[in-house]
Formats: C-alpha cells, structure tokens, sequence
C-alpha cells in the first residue's frame, strides 16, 4: 500500500477526490474487521484518518482498538469522534466499551446512559445501561460486605460437612498430596465434560492459598544442579484459559514432574468456555509438584476482571459463588515474578514507570490485594504528600520504601499491565493502564539489577533477559528489544478469530530459550455461551463480534454496533 500523507490547515477543505479515497479506505477497514484482522483494519483507519478526519473514522478505529484490546487508544479515538461530533451516537457506545474492561464503571454508565438518551428506542442501550448499573451496585455491596468481614471465607468455611455422594462418578482427591495419577485422572474427567465435585474444589483452593501464602512475591527457580542439567529445564507458558490448547501442550512437552518443570505466566482464566478445567488443572499440578510447578498472577486473575470478562459467571454456573469467593483469595496469593537463575526474569506484563526498581522491590510488594489500576497513579514524593505518619492518603496504605520516593505498591499494576515498545523511553499504555516501556528501559532495568552478571563463573553465553507475555504474537513469540525481552504467548488462534500461533519456551542450564510453536487443536462443540450470558456481561444474541468462539465469553468490549 502506498504511504498517505496530507496536511490539512484550519480551512482547507479535502477534494473530493481525497474524499473518495478515505472512504475506500475505511471501506477496507470494514472489511478487514469483519475478517477480524484488526491490525490491517487500524492500518486502514489510520489511513481514512489521515485524508479525512470524521467522526466515524475515529469510531470505527476505536471498535478495531476495542478488538486488539487496547482500550486506552480506544478511549481516545471514541473522545476524538464525540469532539468532532457529539450528537454520534456510536462513539459514546464505543468509549463506555473501552471504559468498562478498565473497571471505569462509572463512566462507562455515563455514556450508556447518553447512549439511551439520544437513542431512547435502543433496547440494547437501555439493556447495557441497566447491566452496568448492576455492576456499580454489585462492586459497592461487595465492598460492604468486605468491611464487615472480619475474617476472610477460607478462615470460616467448613468443608468437613460436606459429603460427596455415590452417584458421583469423578476422581477423588486423595486425603495427602495430589499424585500424577490424581492429575492424570482429573484430565480425563474434564475432556469428558464433567466437574469435580464442590467439594474437591473447595478443599484445592484452600490447600492452594495456605500453599502460595508461604511463596515470597518474587520467586527464585533454580534450574538443577550440574548432575542434573541434561534432564533438568523450566518451560514457560501463558495460556488465556484454552483448556484443549494446554491439554496439546502436555502432549508435546510431558505432565509435569520434579525433570520437566514448568513455569505458567498469568492469565490463567477468563479466556475460555473451560477457565474452571484450566485453573483447578494448574492448582492440581502445583500441589503435587509445589518446587517444579511455578504459577505467576496475570492481570486477569482479578476480581474487576473476572466479572467483567466471563470467568466469574463460569464459576457460578458450574458451582457457586462461594467457590468464586475462594478463587479471589487464593489469586491475591499468586507471585507477581519469578527469576530464574538470578539471570532471566519473568512477569505477566512488563516494567515500570520509574528508574531504579530493583527485585528487592519486587519482593517487598503486598501483592495480597486487588492490583491498583496503575502505577502511575501512586507515585509521590515523600516531602509533598506523607502526612508524617509514613502512610499515603490516597490509598490508605503504609508506604514501603522511602528511599527512591515512590510507593511499591504502585509497581505490581506495572508488573501486570505494561508492555514493551520498539522506540526508545516511555510512552502512554495503549491499553490504558500501565506504560508502555522501550529497549533503553529494558536494558537499564537488567543492568541495574545485574541480571546477566550474576553468574559470570558459570561461562553460560546467554546474556541477562526479561521474558513475559500479555500479548498475542502471530507466531506465539517474539524477541525484541535487542534480544533482551521475549513475549511469549501460548493461546493459539485466540477468541477464535485471531489465527495466530501458540508457543512456549524451554531453558536449559544454559539459558538459551528454546522455542516451541503449535496450532489450536479441536476441542469439543459445547454450547457454552448462555452461561456467559447469565452474567452481568451478557451480550445480545444478534452480535456477531461479541463471542470468542472457543472461549464461548460474552464480553462488554463487544462491538454490537455494525462499523460505519
């Protein structure tokens, strides 16, 4: 395609001709939307944008954002469109879609309730109008609750009453540690369509959060001794709640045992019809392997998105809503980074908007919380803002370091939000909660913490190196940064629309990542979508952008509204 450039003054007016061809161009953009190659269409939007900035245009690139689940550039290309014009409807309906995975409830309300106002005979405004309400009311009496709480469920709950009756016809989970016959077992009870019985579940959630409440926030993995380098390796994976798609990578690389570990980074759920089969998967293998299965905290495995993106209602329709209570307590426990070899460090998202956050920092983290929406956000001064008893009024938190002038606690969104750039500094998230953090950042952060030099003696050739995950890649991979961060992402063909790769690494004692790439397998056909439907988040049966297929979710980023 050739590259379009146009300057447009205050008062010049685009020929016709320009005129025509921004249309063609958002025609394409159209099209490629509807083919879900959402790159090319925000290539071609781009492209309508620069020979004739509208309204719709900006709206339509904000609906390809949405898809890429960039919601921050979103956010801006949907407030573009309503400055242009603010009597366009779509543009309101497309920021609320932006603001409502951010957990931005309260505006996404405000303009669903435009939405209504300028379109009254919208039964689908008015339907996500009344669905967003719920939410806001749903947050504030769980908060209620909460304060009146003094004791978390898993110190209250009594599992010893409950009794699995015979006509139950699963595995039973054994009165010790989990075996790999137990894991074996519970994998071909979920091929099979079927659950656990509650209480199994129950009781693995319980033995987990006693588990990870023991685990520092940062991890240190070993590799092995020398004797056992030529059987020893970590294997690092990020799966989006695919249950099939895990159940072919334990096919290509092993279960896990004390020679095949593994290492899985974040986003365990909310990315499938089968999250529940996925998540109670990776608890199992952690309490039967607890040194050689290693799980880390991505960004989903929060309350705000739990309820917004499926896996919330999933677990209330399998089971019940205690069982989802008990799953937010044991995510608060998770690690937020893992550091292998004191030589490769390995989080969900990225790094930080500050220089000179060491791994100390990261250790010192209360991860036991819901994480802050951004890091940026709790960032201050000690002379301006403490109140001289070392606590920030903004949070109502003590804060945990005082040397460099910024709260730790403000980097564990950074942690599980940011992603890299191929420029150089930092720029804004595209996503609206974060930072987005270039190849200086990169290398200043591993030099600062003498990742890479720490095992020198050693004469290992692979340099120091942050790995993390967060994004899809079309070939499940990439290197970037000068080789110094890898993303890795093994869901492949995500939502089912997405056709790209799957891939996970493998480090041996040598360090150098080995990389495996697969294509999604064939999973069951499950009609799972009514159980999304349910929920607060449920989408119209006419919307044919708003299911992720083999996720079977029915999310609020969907773009119900046809593009222009």
């Amino acid at each position: 395609m050739d590259k379009v450039t146009v300057e447009l003054g205050a008062t010049h007016q685009a020929s016709a001709a320009t005129l025509s061809r921004a249309e063609d161009f958002k025609e394409k953009g159209n099209d490629a939307l509807k083919a879900f190659k959402f790159p090319l269409a925000i290539e071609m939007y781009t492209t309508a944008i620069s020979l004739n900035p509208t309204a719709i245009y900006y709206s339509n690139r904000a609906a390809a954002h949405i898809k890429m689940e960039s919601y921050g550039l979103a956010l801006e290309d949907a407030s573009e469109a309503i400055k242009i014009d603010p009597s366009y409807i779509k543009a309101y309906y497309r920021r609320a879609s932006a603001n409502l995975p951010l957990g931005h409830l309260k505006d996404a309300l405000r303009d669903y309730r435009t939405v209504v106002k300028m379109k009254p005979s919208s039964a689908e405004a008015k339907s996500k109008m009344k669905q967003c309400e719920q939410l806001i009311r749903q947050a504030a009496f769980a908060e209620a609750i909460q304060s009146e709480r003094h004791r978390p469920l898993s110190e209250t709950i009594d599992v010893s009453a409950l009794v699995v009756d015979s006509s139950y016809d699963g595995p039973h989970l054994p009165e010790t540690t989990p075996t790999i016959e137990f894991v074996t077992d519970v994998l071909d009870h979920f091929k099979r369509g079927k659950l656990l019985h509650r209480k199994y579940a129950l009781q693995i959630l319980l033995q987990m959060k006693a588990m990870l409440q023991a685990l520092p926030t940062l991890l240190r993995i070993p590799l092995g001794t020398e004797s056992q380098a030529h059987i020893t390796s970590d294997l690092i994976v990020s799966m989006a709640g695919q249950f099939y798609d895990v159940c072919n990578i334990f096919a290509l690389n092993g279960l896990p045992s004390e020679t095949n570990p593994y290492l899985f980074n974040g986003d365990f759920v909310d990315r499938g019809s089968f999250s529940l089969e996925v998540v109670l998967t990776l608890f199992i293998m952690k309490l039967a392997f607890p040194d050689h299965v290693h799980l880390l905290r991505g960004n989903h495995e929060s309350k705000n998105m739990n309820k917004i993106y499926g896996f919330e209602g999933e677990v209330k329709h399998k089971y019940d809503e205690v069982v989802m209570n008990l799953f937010s307590e044991v995510f608060n426990w998770l690690p937020l980074a893992a550091c292998i070899e004191s030589k490769i460090l390995v989080v969900h998202g990225g790094l930080f908007h500050q220089d000179n956050v060491t791994l100390n920092d990261i250790m010192k983290i209360d991860r036991n919380r819901e994480p802050p929406e951004s890091g940026r956000h709790h960032i201050w001064r000690w002379h301006a803002l403490l109140d001289g008893t070392g606590d920030c009024p903004a949070l109502s938190m003590r804060c945990m370091d005082k040397l460099n002038g910024f709260c730790i606690i403000g980097l564990m969104s950074d942690l599980m939000w940011s992603d890299p750039q191929p420029f150089p500094g930092r720029g804004p998230s595209k996503r609206g909660i974060g930072l987005s953090f270039g190849p200086d950042v990169t290398k200043a952060f591993l030099a600062y913490n003498n990742l890479g030099t720490q095992l020198m003696a050693m004469c290992v050739d692979h340099a120091d190196l942050l790995v993390r995950s967060h994004e899809v890649k079309d070939e499940g991979y990439l290197v970037e940064h000068d080789e110094k961060c890898i993303t890795v992402f093994s869901a492949p063909n995500y939502c089912d629309q997405m056709g790209n790769k799957g891939a996970f690494i493998q480090f041996f004692r040598d360090l150098k990542p080995r990389f495996t790439k697969f294509t999604a397998v064939v999973r069951p056909a499950m009609d799972m979508y009514r159980i999304a439907a349910n929920t607060a988040t449920g989408t119209p049966a006419h919307s044919t952008h708003g299911v992720c297929g083999q996720h079977g979710r029915h999310v609020w980023i969907v773009v119900a509204h046809p593009v222009a």
